[in-house]
């Protein structure tokens, strides 16, 4: 499998739908009470672009990412317009914006995730695909300096140079892309017309992939 280097960006005018999901089992007694067993640590989601009324170039831009994807059978990175960053969507990320770990002795090696706190309640998504100029990372509040004190390696882990002490507080604010598929290996299109360059529907689903 191949991850294509390009991420898909959609013009603000893109229209689609998004879908949050988890995996539970419920098991129920005889009585009606239940038991729940969390299946996955993280949350998925499945982007449904119902492209309609397109012009050919926007199309044709679709039609790139399918063939070179080849359909389903390899990954790129997907803009979420509507979650992209560690903060509100009208902030800008501050190295304070969630708690990756607080070190133990030796400890080079942080995820980065981004946090979703609701009613005393923590959950956390891992990210793996961070828009690495926008990353800041603090230990105990102070600034690090990438290259310098860390590096961003694959997989969104921040890997620091030297061990740190145990106890410090690392911490990180950033933007990120969602590693995606396409859902399916057929993606239909409709053309209404053709007067050099046609006008089309198309249909596609893309599904994020865990990493």
């Amino acid at each position: 499998m191949t991850h294509l280097t390009d991420p898909l960006v959609f013009c603000p005018s893109y229209q689609y739908n998004k879908r949050r999901m988890y995996r539970t089992d419920v098991a129920e007694a005889a009585s009606g009470r239940t038991e729940r067993n969390s299946l996955w640590s993280y949350g998925m989601h499945i982007f449904g672009l119902p492209l309609t009324n397109r012009l050919q170039d926007e199309l044709e831009e679709i039609a790139e990412y399918f063939h070179a994807a080849g359909g389903a059978g390899n990954t790129f990175d997907f803009f979420d317009r509507t979650e992209d960053r560690t903060c509100a969507l009208s902030a800008d990320p501050a190295g304070d914006d969630v708690t990756l770990g607080t070190a133990v002795a030796s400890q080079t090696d942080f995820q980065l995730i981004k946090t979703y706190t609701k009613g005393g309640r923590t959950q956390a998504r891992k990210i793996t695909r961070p828009i690495e100029a926008s990353v800041l990372v603090e230990v105990d509040g102070t600034p690090q300096i990438v290259t310098t004190d860390y590096t961003i390696e694959t997989g969104g882990i921040i890997r620091f140079n030297s061990g740190l002490s145990g106890g410090e507080v690392v911490t990180a604010g950033f933007r990120f892309y969602v590693p995606v598929a396409f859902a399916s290996d057929d993606v239909d299109i409709t053309v209404h017309n053709y007067s050099g360059g046609f006008v089309g529907d198309s249909v596609v689903d893309l599904v994020e992939v865990r990493e």
